[in-house]
């Protein structure tokens, strides 16, 4: 049986403070309450992390059944915090596919900092797609939750 992050930081501060009740020490009432905290400060901290965030897409709009394209994702961070670990995420309907399923991931972007990042899309029979929105996903500090947000528009191919 293994115990996941969420239930140790459940139960680790009930039993902290179950012995410092019984013993009577108050430096683990401190830690009871500072590891009480930590889960939901970086809940409220992940769920602000993706609100500055911009991306625009460039590509072909025209490509041939078969045709193997290049699209570029242009990431930029106009909040005031620098943003760690993002993934980026077009989504694509059927008939279109990329072999990385049109992800991308954002290691450091600082404020007001571009990146670009590519991908390659097939296009597997012919027809008329929408590609798009983009789908932001960022986690809280301690892995904990998942945060998503969708940005841009969807733009004809």
């Amino acid at each position: 049986m293994t115990i996941g992050r969420r239930q140790a930081l459940l139960w680790g501060p009930f039993f902290i403070f179950l012995v410092a009740f019984i013993l009577h020490i108050n430096q683990m009432f401190i830690m009871f309450a500072a590891l009480g905290l930590l889960g939901p400060i970086s809940y409220l901290l992940g769920r602000r992390k993706l609100g500055g965030i911009e991306v625009a897409r460039h590509g072909k709009s025209v490509m041939t059944a078969g045709e193997l394209g290049q699209v570029t994702l242009k990431v930029r961070n106009e909040g005031q915090t620098r943003q760690f670990y993002m993934a980026v995420r077009d989504s694509l309907p059927e008939g279109l596919e990329s072999p990385d399923a049109g992800e991308v991931l954002v290691a450091d972007l600082a404020p007001g900092g571009e990146q670009r990042l590519q991908y390659s899309l097939h296009a597997r029979r012919r027809g008329v797609y929408q590609v798009g929105p983009t789908v932001l996903e960022g986690w809280d500090f301690l892995g904990l939750y998942r945060f998503s947000r969708t940005v841009g528009r969807q733009v004809e191919l």
